[in-house]
């Protein structure tokens, strides 16, 4: 989704909602997360809502059933056993148990803001919106500039071109990172 490490950990259940949205392959079910602004983001950053895919649906489905009984409405969605709000040490022990936390090639390791990046590097160069993409990952458009356009001129000369946001083209963003 593009979200923030510290923005998934704050998921509480109720932020979640599912809607059915047209696209070019049909009718899809996405959803959409209210984010909250964190500490860190208060002065600059409001709340956004931000799309997700049919498959992380799926996904938080199985995490809402196996973390009985903290599944209410107020409930975080990623919790340790007694309930509590998790910490970025489950994204690390994720990468773990999946054998993806050490990169082979470089040897670096693994973090929830890798997939950040990753998905907003994907972004830019399927040349989607540079507002669809602002909204999505809560970056401004210089962040963007200076840290990803840079290796997507092509890429960013069609962004310009379309800088507003278009819901349409942020449900054909969440269908890049689909599996279904």
């Amino acid at each position: 989704t593009g979200m923030r490490t510290s923005e998934a950990l704050n998921l509480r259940w109720k932020d979640i909602y599912e809607e059915e949205v047209e696209t070019p392959k049909g009718k899809v079910v996405v959803l959409i997360f209210k984010v909250k602004e964190t500490k860190a983001l208060r002065r600059t950053k409001p709340n956004r809502w931000v799309i997700g895919t049919p498959s992380l649906g799926k996904i938080l489905l199985r995490i809402r059933q196996s973390n009985k009984p903290f599944t209410e409405e107020n409930d975080f969605i990623f919790t340790t056993s007694d309930g509590k709000r998790t910490g970025k040490t489950l994204f690390r022990k994720m990468f773990e148990a999946s054998g993806t936390y050490k990169d082979k090639e470089s040897g670096t390791y693994r973090t929830a803001g890798h997939l950040r990046s990753y998905y907003i590097t994907e972004a830019v160069a399927k040349e989607i919106a540079l507002g669809t993409i602002v909204r999505q990952t809560g970056h401004d458009i210089a962040t963007l500039q200076r840290y990803y356009l840079a290796n997507h001129r092509q890429g960013l000369a069609q962004a310009l071109l379309k800088d507003t946001y278009k819901p349409s083209e942020a449900i054909g963003l969440a269908e890049l990172f689909s599996d279904s």
